[in-house]
């Protein structure tokens, strides 16, 4: 939550300060040289953060367990939920678009991966994909030059996460 807000200010912050970068400038979308390296990168990142939302419990318990399961299911709806957009507005998928929204939905669920249910995670991801996806068209809208979409992703991802936790969060999970 607070790191993910952070960060996404930050970003925010130094967009403004900047302005526009030459990329911006000309009205091109920055486009990935390597895409086995975004996917490859992605998956790490996943990957990790296994251990970053599980191991908040210090230990092999089933709450690490549950934060486990829910951080697989929040970056897996919010993924499906940005592919999907990405298919209504442009009629195909891209794997940028994937990637981003794996990682909006490790993002919103990060807060409260030890106290959220199952199903609420997918709903988590699917509310977080829908507001990160939005959220860049915000920022294009206003002409803001963020290009890795860090306020997007994780200042919006972040908020949403922790007011999403206290929604959904449930006693049972986080005991």
């Amino acid at each position: 939550g607070p790191v993910h807000i952070t960060s996404g200010f930050a970003g925010l912050a130094y967009a403004l300060i900047l302005g526009k970068g030459k990329i911006a400038i000309s009205s091109q979308a920055p486009l990935a040289h390597d895409m086995s390296n975004v996917f490859l990168g992605t998956g790490l990142l996943w990957f990790g953060w296994f251990a970053f939302n599980g191991g908040s419990a210090l230990a092999a318990t089933p709450r690490a367990a549950m934060a486990a399961t829910v951080t697989t299911i929040a970056a897996a709806s919010a993924s499906m939920t940005w592919v999907a957009l990405d298919y209504i507005e442009r009629k195909k998928v891209s794997g940028i678009g994937f990637c981003s929204g794996v990682i909006a939905g490790l993002v919103c669920i990060t807060p409260g991966a030890g106290f959220v249910a199952p199903w609420a995670s997918i709903l988590i991801g699917i509310i977080g994909g829908l507001a990160c996806y939005a959220s860049i068209h915000i920022k294009n809208y206003c002409g803001l030059d963020d290009t890795l979409d860090t306020f997007s992703v994780h200042g919006v991802g972040g908020i949403l996460g922790s007011i999403l936790t206290g929604i959904f969060a449930e006693k049972w999970v986080a005991m």
